[in-house]
């Protein structure tokens, strides 16, 4: 079982956030990804709580504005190393941290990041996880700039039992207990045997050693990935914006959806009126269409009636103009020359006509006066001597009247 475990460790300002990036695995140094498992990174978990470097450099820079000058020395940033189990998860951590935070108001913190892609592989080929959190917090009190002071013996052996209690593991010992030196609050027969001089001295220089590279990383990471991770922050924010912004359109597309369903009803609406409405005109048309056809069959009903009457009409007129023309015909047989001239004057002074007219007319009544005298006359012959015909003075030969027959 692994034993519960608390180190604290101060992080250098310029580089606070190559830390931010290491916990991500946004930043990362040559010699931490030699032991980094990119494999098993998607198993880390992050959990922020809403306070970042900028805000907590501007909370500095705020209080030095009102003449609290943060403390050449200070450092307001700091890390928790936390081991936990396999079973833990970032709920788990994330209530250790809310029992420290009550115990101890100065910590506040900014982001708490576990990571399961840390390890080996053992001479078995099994994998060995190194399981460990960073919790990056500050210890500056907001306006005043002073740094929450944290570190001590009491204080470290403090948050061991709270990270043994709340996760469920063994209390591990503490640093006394561990290195063997002179602990004054145990009695003299549990001292444990105390470390050479030159065994202190590799240790001590083996931890700085271990420090220095660790910083080295650290200054290296913060080369090469500060301005990736201020330029992360800063695409998060522009997220944040875009989200927000995809919201605002989510919105607005589904008031679209819902005013284009109104004006999908409606539009059915109208084209049924539409279809009513043609269908009623269709059926007027119809109506119309069946009143003009018997309107006409009764105009061409009434145009042959009235034809009819027309050519009836026509036939009484002409009946009585032959009837009046029979009754006003001169006896041409019996007429003297004079009376025929005389009728002849008289039509022509009745109906004004074209002199060529009343000439043909003279001629057509002068042959038939001829006419009727050769028949006269081969008639006397065959009863009668012969007698010299009389001509008048118009040079009209004048026969003696004959009886009608």
């Amino acid at each position: 079982m692994t034993q519960a475990y608390i180190h604290t460790e101060s992080i250098e300002t310029e580089i606070i956030g190559a830390a931010f990036g290491h916990n991500d695995r946004s930043v990362m140094s040559k010699s931490v990804r030699a032991y980094v498992h990119h494999d098993r990174t998607n198993q880390n978990e992050i959990r922020d709580y809403g306070l970042t470097a900028d805000m907590v450099l501007a909370e500095i820079a705020e209080g030095e504005a009102q003449g609290n000058k943060l403390h050449h020395r200070a450092k307001p940033f700091k890390n928790f190393l936390i081991l936990f189990e396999e079973h833990h998860t970032v709920d788990d951590l994330n209530n250790l941290v809310s029992k420290i935070t009550d115990e101890y108001p100065g910590i506040r913190p900014m982001q708490l990041a576990l990571h399961r892609d840390e390890g080996h592989y053992d001479d078995d080929g099994n994998w060995v996880p190194n399981l460990h959190a960073h919790l990056i917090y500050t210890t500056n009190e907001k306006g005043t700039n002073k740094q929450f002071r944290l570190g001590g013996k009491k204080d470290t052996q403090r948050l061991n039992d709270l990270a043994a209690e709340h996760l469920g593991m063994e209390r591990g010992k503490g640093m006394y207990e561990a290195g063997g030196r002179f602990d004054p609050a145990k009695p003299k027969s549990e001292h444990q045997p105390s470390l050479s001089h030159w065994e202190f001295r590799r240790k001590k220089q083996a931890e700085q050693e271990q420090r220095l590279e660790l910083k080295k990383e650290t200054q290296l990471a913060s080369d090469t990935g500060y301005d990736h991770w201020r330029e992360s922050e800063r695409l998060a924010e522009e997220n944040e914006s875009l989200q927000g912004q995809a919201n605002r359109f989510s919105g607005q597309i589904r008031q679209l959806l819902k005013d284009n369903s109104e004006l999908a009803e409606e539009l059915d609406e109208v084209k049924t009126k539409a279809a009513q409405y043609q269908a009623v005109k269709k059926a007027k048309e119809a109506e119309d269409i069946a009143e003009l056809k018997r309107q006409l069959a009764e105009a061409e009903q009434r145009n042959t009636e009235l034809t009819k009457m027309a050519a009836d009409a026509n036939e009484r007129v002409a009946k009585l103009e032959a009837e009046k023309l029979q009754a006003t015909e001169p006896d041409l047989d019996n007429i003297e020359t004079a009376d025929l001239l005389a009728i002849v004057e008289e039509r022509v002074e009745a109906s004004p006509i074209e002199l060529s007219t009343v000439r043909e007319s003279i001629k057509r009544l002068a042959k038939m006066a001829f006419g009727s005298l050769v028949k006269f006359v081969t008639q006397s012959v065959g009863q009668e001597a012969p007698q010299e015909p009389q001509r008048g003075d118009n040079g009209i030969t004048r026969s003696s009247p004959r009886k009608r027959r």
